[in-house]
């Protein structure tokens, strides 16, 4: 049981920086750049993908949506799925992010449903911190809508 909940704190501590760090690249990035509210909507949405489509077909989804008009969110989204699965698996060290797609068809079963299950629970993590840190952030950039 202990060892579940340092896993859960790792996740959510690793969540907690990779919200950080946006925020504050956004602070220092002219305000018509600014993407951490299509961030947040966004992120909200990629766990239901995962659960009605799969992992192969939400990353290829973010990866189309990465080059469109809600680019810059959808591209850090990918960048995070990528950095947080390179730190747990040097298999996923293999490339670039878009790589991930053909790393993620020629796993087995067994290791498809353990990091689909793995990067489920960090994308919880994204959801919580997102939710509460973005707010926070526009209210204190923002005056206090």
């Amino acid at each position: 049981m202990n060892h579940l909940k340092n896993i859960r704190r790792e996740k959510s501590r690793m969540a907690y920086k990779e919200i950080e760090v946006m925020l504050k690249e956004e602070v220092a990035s002219d305000p018509k750049e600014h993407y951490s509210q299509d961030f947040k909507g966004h992120i909200k949405n990629i766990p239901m993908y995962i659960f009605n489509n799969g992992l192969i077909a939400t990353y290829a989804f973010i990866i189309k949506k990465s080059t469109g008009s809600e680019g810059k969110s959808y591209k850090k989204i990918q960048d995070i799925i990528y950095n947080y699965l390179k730190s747990k698996d040097k298999l996923y060290e293999q490339g670039q992010p878009e790589k991930l797609v053909d790393i993620f068809i020629n796993l087995d079963n067994k290791q498809y449903r353990k990091t689909t299950l793995d990067l489920l629970l960090y994308l919880e993590a994204l959801v919580q911190f997102s939710d509460a840190m973005i707010e926070k952030n526009n209210k204190a950039v923002g005056g206090g809508e």
